[in-house]
């Protein structure tokens, strides 16, 4: 379980098993990309793979899990505003 997943981290988690990765090593060809809530490295190509991307007023932001994803869903402007 990653920390920012854990129950009782700022109230934000949930705790749950998952199986995606927060220490995201980029492959020949591949780029790594900052999390906009998390702030951690992910690989851009498995992020649009998995939809875990948003385009927002002409910006797409990346997402390292499902979990970040539904966070900056449920307020886009206060995730936007720190990246």
């Amino acid at each position: 379980m990653c920390d920012h997943h854990a129950a009782g981290q700022g109230g934000r988690g949930q705790g749950h098993g998952h199986g995606h990765r927060h220490d995201a090593v980029a492959g020949p060809g591949e780029e790594l990309v900052v999390c906009a809530v998390r702030g951690n490295m992910t690989v851009r190509s498995e992020a649009e793979r998995d939809g875990r991307v948003r385009d927002v007023d002409g910006r797409r932001y990346y997402f390292c899990c499902a979990h970040c994803v539904d966070l900056f869903d449920a307020d886009p402007a206060a995730y936007a505003a720190t990246v």
